[in-house]
């Protein structure tokens, strides 16, 4: 098939596609509607909800603690297949926090009309199925728009080796990251070290794409923390280093030994730095 042709049938799938996309429903079903319920008429149906185990109790705990109605969505809800009162179709987390919390004795519920279990339960696998759930990336921005103490650390300590918090994934330009979770978990380390660390990466790969991701940047701060290398050493080793050649030998050691890439990385580059130091012995 000449290319012309290729071309113009990829355009009309695209366009096809987008189309498709645009379609608005046509059965839009019963209206919901929103109703404060008294806590006692509120139940669960196990036979498709999911059992409640140790970490789900964890979160119940956790939501009880945290109870804040600004915080709040209203829970599911749909009328009693043959008997009085509602089953939850989405929100039993939030429901038995709510049974547990002494100052509330009735909840805001989305009830919908879907009459009996089969409704509810394809209700339930929809409302579960099609949700986005949020990334840590959109946490750390939402914390930092919040004024929380850490992330506004974590965006300091960026900005100040002149590095950028994407708000999104896919490639990353040079001098940008989006492993703000990583670095949350290296200020125990020290936020001075993860300065100094993303200032190496910068001052030798800047100029790069797609660099600035947790592995680098983990292993580049347990270097800088350590007191037998030093940040000399690391900055040198990182001088002109081809870092696919690195991370091709980490991929190679973690296979064979286990473990994460960020330490595979970071043993690949202490072996280079002790290597290093040997030779200028």
């Amino acid at each position: 098939m000449p290319l012309s042709a290729v071309k113009e049938k990829l355009a009309g799938a695209a366009l096809a596609s987008k189309t498709k996309a645009e379609q608005a429903s046509t059965d839009l079903g019963p209206s919901p509607r929103l109703e404060w319920l008294p806590l006692e008429r509120l139940s669960v149906d196990r036979r498709y909800q999911r059992e409640m185990g140790k970490d789900n109790w964890a979160h119940v705990h956790r939501i009880l603690r945290e109870w804040n109605w600004l915080h709040y969505q209203p829970i599911v809800v749909a009328p009693k297949e043959g008997g009085e009162g509602y089953v939850v179709v989405d929100g039993q987390h939030r429901l038995e926090a709510a049974k547990k919390h002494p100052l509330i004795d009735r909840l805001p519920c989305y009830v919908v009309d879907a009459v009996d279990v089969a409704q509810q339960a394809r209700a339930f696998v929809a409302l579960n199925a099609r949700r986005i759930g949020v990334t840590r990336l959109q946490r750390f921005w939402a914390a930092y728009a919040a004024g929380e103490p850490t992330a506004k650390r974590i965006h300091r300590i960026c900005s100040e080796a002149g590095v950028t918090i994407t708000k999104s994934g896919g490639v990353l330009p040079p001098k940008t990251t989006f492993a703000t979770f990583t670095i949350e978990k290296l200020l125990k380390v020290g936020g001075t070290h993860v300065t100094t660390a993303l200032k190496i990466l910068a001052r030798t790969h800047g100029d790069k794409p797609d660099v600035f991701k947790s592995a680098w940047i983990y292993a580049l701060t347990q270097l800088v923390a350590t007191k037998d290398i030093g940040c000399a050493r690391v900055s040198h080793t990182m001088t002109g280093l081809d870092l696919d050649q690195v991370a091709a030998a980490a991929r190679s050691a973690r296979a064979k030994e286990g473990g994460t890439m960020e330490k595979a990385v970071l043993a690949e580059l202490r072996r280079r730095c002790e290597a290093a130091l040997r030779r200028a012995a």
